[in-house]
């Protein structure tokens, strides 16, 4: 998995493109999926833009594993009130703020900042929870539906876990009790979006299945007379993940390869020290060539669009010898009909493993330089590069010290025996 390219291939490569210097990177807290690639909080917010109307009210409520990665996205929406139930780095714990804020999200009184503070009330040790959005949560009110006089004449909220747990008191009870919490009301929707959108899940934990809920969700407030008295909620628990994502947007045309010089890595800061990694790696967000569609539908007769050996990565930190990274898995965007490239935003995430501890004790608090090579037959658009944490599932308290803290040891000593 992690020796040279062949010769062969080394010889197909022609002469590289000028570096390109990295940009600033980014911290993107994710929406984790059973199927595709993961949702960014860019990916969320757009969603959001071009389904919801900007008059209506939205509280989208973060319970996952960096779910404060999140918060500072939507601070340019005037409407948008988000509680989440960790600050930047956190992970997030099943029993702490989720069951709480989920119990408290009910109509009867009280607003976005009483499920907020109901859900701080029942916070683990480990969590330190934060709002943010042009909105304050204390502005989305939770009276109950009146659809003649309002306040709130509409309400339509969504549940989401890609991956969820069935264990006690966890994902599939919490989405259970918020829609028991809301039956009954008038002018009220709750659909649930996770796992395969079987049992307590009405669509499946994609973000095809994500956008579909929230499209909807839109259409219904866009019938009405007053959707400024209309509201969306989101409500999000089950895995979290945490991309430190470089933007690239270069095409790197076939047989070459493309150089990001630069590159800054996780840093130790960036984590609570708490996070159990265990699948991280790298991957590259590209957009198909124009024109290229591709299916991705049938699960049973899925085609690969890239053959082995077409993508690689030559990670160099400038101390040890370069990474290589050769084995990858497609990870599809796509709008929810099967086909990725016939819609504005699809595309694909090439996914590259790396063992957890090379993975922090070889890339973290460092710089490093990152070599695309694209062997495939087609020029092809890259987005950007991350270095990702990979699902990151929310433990019972008390948390337990993950891989990240193992591994950030490690690499002390390693320093340690260096400098020695």
């Amino acid at each position: 998995m992690f020796g040279k390219p062949t010769l062969a291939a080394l010889m197909s490569v022609v002469v590289a493109l000028a570096a390109l210097p990295a940009a600033a990177g980014e911290k993107q807290g994710t929406l984790c999926t059973s199927a595709g690639a993961s949702i960014t909080d860019s990916d969320l917010k757009a969603m959001i833009e071009a389904y919801i109307p900007s008059d209506a009210k939205s509280l989208l409520t973060f319970t996952q594993c960096f779910g404060g990665d999140c918060v500072d996205n939507f601070a340019d929406m005037p409407n948008v009130a988000v509680t989440s139930a960790t600050s930047p780095g956190e992970t997030a714990t099943y029993g702490g703020y989720d069951d709480d804020a989920a119990g408290a999200l009910r109509p009867g009184g009280g607003t976005g900042q009483t499920v907020h503070d109901i859900g701080t009330g029942g916070k683990a040790s480990g969590e330190t929870p934060m709002t943010g959005g042009g909105l304050s949560p204390g502005g989305v009110s939770l009276e109950p539906v009146d659809p003649l006089w309002g306040p709130v004449r509409s309400r339509h909220i969504v549940v989401y876990a890609g991956k969820p747990d069935a264990g006690a008191g966890r994902d599939n009870d919490q989405a259970q009790r918020i829609r028991d919490n809301f039956a009954g009301q008038p002018n009220t929707t709750v659909t649930t979006v996770g796992g395969d959108g079987t049992g307590v899940w009405d669509r499946p934990g994609t973000a095809a299945g994500l956008a579909g809920a929230i499209a909807h969700a839109g259409s219904l407030i866009n019938d009405s007379f007053w959707p400024e008295d209309e509201q969306f909620i989101l409500f999000v628990t089950d895995h979290g993940d945490l991309h430190n994502t470089q933007p690239v947007a270069t095409t790197v045309a076939q047989a070459t390869h493309q150089t990001v010089q630069d590159v800054q890595s996780f840093q130790s800061a960036d984590f609570d020290g708490t996070a159990q990694i265990t699948d991280p790696g790298f991957s590259l967000r590209i957009e198909l060539p124009t024109g290229m569609t591709h299916p991705v539908g049938d699960p049973f007769n899925y085609m690969p669009l890239f053959q082995p050996g077409q993508w690689s990565l030559i990670l160099d930190n400038g101390v040890e010898a370069p990474f290589d990274l050769m084995e990858f898995e497609e990870l599809y965007i796509d709008d929810g009909d099967g086909i990725i490239g016939n819609a504005p935003g699809e595309g694909m995430e090439l996914a590259f493993d790396i063992d957890p501890d090379w993975w922090v004790e070889s890339f973290f608090d460092v710089t490093f330089d990152v070599d695309v090579f694209n062997g495939s037959p087609f020029d092809v658009t890259v987005v950007d590069f991350s270095q990702d944490t990979g699902d990151v599932a929310k433990v019972p308290e008390p948390a337990t010290v993950g891989l990240v803290a193992l591994g950030l040891a490690a690499l002390a000593r390693r320093r340690r025996r260096a400098a020695a």
